[in-house]
C-alpha cells in the first residue's frame, strides 16, 4: 500500500471513505506465517487486510472508520474458538452421543489409538489400530472389525454374546477372562473351545468369582484345550476380588484330587514357562502321588511360579497345604519363585520375607528342591481404591535412595519389586540370599493385574470413614478444638452439623483417607474438596469453599498423632506409621462387609 500524505486525517469524510471501501473490497490472502493465531471465515473478502489493520492501530480516530469495513466483511476468530457458536443453537444431546460425535469428528486421532476401555462395541470399528481391548462390564452391541486386535479382556458372559469377537479370537496372543457363572449360560465355557481350535494364544489369565469353580468340568475341558497349543507360555488361574451374585445352579463338576490332577496333567503336556496362582486356588488342589504325574514333558529348563495373596495374613498363609506347595514345585521343575502380597498386618513386608526364606528351606528338606531366584512385591493394599489405572512405575532405578524417597507415589501399587538370587549354603540349612538386579527379574504379573483390576480390593468409602472415626474417638489421642459444636464447616452452610460429637472425627477420617490415596494434600485442595453450593435464593447457586480454619486444624490434629506428615513437595502427605492404622482398620471393614 502505497504511503499516504501526512496530513490524510484532515480529508473530507467522503474522501477517506473512497479510500477505505477502495482498499477492502478485494479477496483476501492469509498466510499461515503472516498471523498464526488467527484464522478467517470462507464469507469475508478483503485484499489489503493486514494494512488495512495496520492502518488502524494509528490511531483513534482511523480506527473508528476502518471497522465497519473489517468487520462487516470478514470476521476474524481465534483457533480456540468454535466457528459453530456463531450458528444457530442446536438441540442438546445426551453426553453419549456428544461423546460419538467427538469419536466421529476426531476418527483421524483414534487411528493412532492401540489400547480402549469400553462399554459399547460399537464405536470398536473407529479404531482401526486397535491392539488392546477392555471390555468393562456387560458390554452391549458387538464388532467383527477388530483386524489388528492381540489382547483382550472380557468377561465369558460377554464374549459369549459377541460373535464377532468371537470371530477374532483365533489372532489373539493375550486372553484375560472373567469367568463369573451367574452371568453364563448352562452350556458354560464349552462354546469358546470351537473358537480357540487354532489359536495364538500365549498368555491366558482366568478369573473365578469362587475358588470352587476351578473344578468345574467345563472350566477345566477350556484350561485343556487351550493350553494344549505349542506356543502357550504362561497361564495364570485366580479368584475375582469382587462379589458375584450367587449361581444357584448344580454345574457338573470333579472332586478336588479328581480335579487337580486333570488340571496338573493339562499344564504339565503344555509348554508353559510361567503359572501364576492364587493362594485360594492352590488351597483347593490336592495331590495324592507326584509320581502320578511323571517328569515334566516342557522343553523349557525351568518354570517361574507365582503365588498371589491378596491379604497377606497368617490365617491365610496356614490353610495352605504345604506339601501341595512344595509337590507342584516338584513336577514342574520351578526355578523361580515370585511372591506378590498385599499389606494388612504391621511389618508385613518382614514377615513376608521371612515367610518366604521358611518356605524355601522347607521344600528344600522335603523334596530336594532348589529354586535359583526370588522376588517379593507387595502389589495393592486393601485400603488402596485409587482409580489409577495406569502402571506409572518408574524405569529408573535409584539404588542408594530411601524407600520413602524413592517411590513419589503412597500407593503399594508403584513399588518396585525386590528380586533376590539363592544360594544353598553346605554347611548349614539356612540360605544366604543376595540380592541381584531389579531388571533381570521380568514381571509377568502386572500383565494381568493392569485389566478388569479383579486384584483390587475396595473398601467402601463410608463404610471405611466411619470405621476409621470411630477409632480415632476410642483411641482419645485426636486434639478436637473446643469450637467444633457451634462452628460451621463452610461460609455456605447455614448451620454448624448436626453431628456435634462425632463430626470433627468423621472429617479427620476422610481427610486421612484422601491423603492416603494420593501423593500430598494440602489446606487448599481439602477446602475445595469439603466446599460445596451456597443457596442464593432466586440466584444461581455457587461454589463455596470449605473453612480452611478447620482443615488445618485437623491436618494439624492428625499430624500430632502421627498419622500424616509435612511432604518435601509442600502439603501433607501419609507416614508409615498412618498408613499402616488405614490399612489395618480397612482389612477389619472389609472383613466385617464380607461376613
Amino acid at each position: 500500500m502505497s504511503s499516504l500524505p501526512a496530513g490524510y486525517l484532515s480529508y473530507p469524510i467522503e474522501v477517506l471513505h473512497a479510500i477505505l471501501n477502495h482498499l477492502c473490497v478485494f479477496s483476501i490472502h492469509l498466510e499461515k506465517q503472516d498471523d498464526p493465531y488467527t484464522s478467517t471465515s470462507k464469507r469475508s473478502s478483503c485484499k489489503n487486510y493486514h494494512d488495512v489493520v495496520n492502518l488502524s492501530a494509528t490511531c483513534r480516530y482511523i480506527r473508528s472508520f476502518l471497522g465497519p469495513y473489517l468487520f462487516q466483511m470478514i470476521s476474524v476468530v481465534r483457533k480456540t474458538q468454535v466457528e459453530s457458536l456463531l450458528q444457530l443453537p442446536k438441540a442438546p444431546k445426551s453426553p453419549k452421543l456428544k461423546l460419538y460425535d467427538e469419536v466421529l469428528q476426531f476418527k483421524t486421532i483414534h487411528e493412532y489409538v492401540t489400547t480402549l476401555e469400553t462399554d459399547t462395541m460399537d464405536i470398536v470399528p473407529l479404531f482401526p489400530s486397535l491392539e488392546r481391548l477392555i471390555v468393562l462390564g456387560n458390554c452391549s452391541g458387538d464388532s467383527n472389525s477388530a483386524p489388528s486386535l492381540r489382547s483382550l479382556t472380557i468377561s465369558a458372559g460377554t464374549l459369549l454374546k459377541c460373535p464377532g469377537l468371537l470371530e477374532a479370537a483365533n489372532n489373539l496372543n493375550s486372553l484375560h477372562m472373567l469367568c463369573a457363572f451367574h452371568d453364563i449360560e448352562a452350556s458354560g465355557l464349552s462354546p469358546l473351545k470351537h473358537y480357540f481350535e487354532d489359536h495364538k494364544l500365549t498368555e491366558l489369565n482366568l478369573y473365578f468369582g469362587r475358588a470352587a469353580h476351578i473344578t468345574y468340568d467345563t472350566t477345566l475341558d477350556f484350561i485343556a484345550s487351550v493350553v494344549s497349543a505349542s506356543q502357550i507360555q504362561r497361564v495364570g488361574l485366580h479368584v475375582a476380588r469382587r462379589s458375584f451374585q450367587e449361581d444357584d445352579r448344580n454345574w457338573p463338576c470333579s472332586s478336588y484330587p479328581v480335579a487337580s490332577q486333570k488340571l496338573l496333567q493339562s499344564l504339565l503336556s503344555s509348554p508353559i514357562n510361567s503359572l501364576s496362582f492364587d493362594i485360594g486356588i492352590l488351597v483347593q488342589l490336592h495331590i495324592p502321588n507326584p509320581s502320578l504325574f511323571g517328569s515334566r514333558m516342557s522343553p523349557q529348563p525351568g518354570l517361574c511360579f507365582t503365588l498371589i495373596d491378596p491379604s497377606f495374613a497368617f490365617h491365610s498363609w496356614h490353610l495352605l497345604n504345604f506339601h501341595t506347595l512344595a509337590q507342584i514345585f516338584q513336577i514342574f521343575h520351578v526355578r523361580e519363585f515370585q511372591w506378590k502380597y498385599g499389606e494388612v498386618i504391621d511389618e508385613s513386608h518382614l514377615q513376608a520375607l521371612d515367610a518366604a526364606v521358611n518356605t524355601i528351606t522347607r521344600i528344600h528338606d522335603f523334596n530336594g528342591c532348589e529354586i535359583d531366584f526370588l522376588q517379593l512385591e507387595k502389589c495393592w493394599s486393601v485400603a488402596d481404591d485409587t482409580l489409577i489405572r495406569q502402571h506409572l512405575k518408574s524405569p529408573e532405578n535409584h539404588p542408594n535412595a530411601t524407600i520413602r524417597d524413592r517411590y513419589s507415589f503412597n500407593s503399594p501399587r508403584y513399588r518396585l519389586p525386590e528380586s533376590y538370587a539363592v544360594v544353598y549354603s553346605e554347611t548349614a540349612s539356612i540360605h544366604q540370599i543376595e540380592q541381584r538386579d531389579e531388571a533381570e527379574a521380568e514381571n509377568r504379573f502386572w500383565t494381568s493385574q493392569l485389566t478388569l483390576l479383579d486384584m483390587q480390593q475396595d473398601v467402601e468409602a463410608q463404610d471405611f470413614i466411619n470405621a476409621y472415626a470411630q477409632f480415632l474417638q476410642r483411641q482419645g489421642k485426636l486434639e478436637v478444638p473446643g469450637y467444633v459444636d457451634i462452628v460451621k464447616t463452610s461460609a455456605g452452610n447455614e448451620l454448624p452439623p448436626q453431628e456435634a460429637e462425632t463430626w470433627y472425627y468423621k472429617r479427620a477420617a476422610s481427610v486421612a483417607r484422601h491423603i492416603y490415596l494420593r501423593k500430598q494434600v494440602g489446606v487448599g485442595k481439602l477446602n475445595k474438596l469439603y466446599g460445596g453450593a451456597k443457596n442464593r435464593g432466586f440466584r444461581p447457586h455457587k461454589h463455596v469453599d470449605a473453612s480452611g480454619s478447620i482443615n488445618r486444624k485437623v491436618l494439624q490434629s492428625l499430624e500430632k498423632i502421627g498419622v500424616v506428615e509435612i511432604s518435601p513437595k509442600g502439603g501433607r502427605r501419609i507416614s508409615e506409621n498412618g498408613q499402616r492404622d488405614l490399612d489395618r482398620i480397612a482389612a477389619q471393614t472389609l472383613e466385617e462387609d464380607e461376613e
